[in-house]
């Protein structure tokens, strides 16, 4: 399965640098755990971002949070033995 995030859905809070912001949009942990459900439904094969913009003149949470989200894609699933 591929999966498409589009940084647009985080709350300003959390990336204020998005070209259309959602006031009372998602917190960062609240799509972690979506991507667990959906990596415990199927394998990822594939992911984009979208909206990961901002001015270079200072720290780019948009970008932070989808580097944050990716290494979380990417880190293995752990199971208990």
């Amino acid at each position: 399965m591929h999966l498409s995030i589009d940084i647009d859905v985080l709350d300003p809070v959390f990336a204020p640098e998005v070209a259309y912001p959602a006031i009372g949009g998602a917190d960062p942990d609240i799509i972690k755990e979506i991507i667990n459900r959906i990596r415990s439904s199927g394998t990822i094969v594939g992911v984009d971002f979208t909206e990961v913009c901002g001015p270079m003149t200072r720290r780019n949470l948009a970008a932070m949070h989808a580097i944050d989200m990716l290494t979380h894609i990417l880190t293995p699933k752990r199971t208990i033995s």
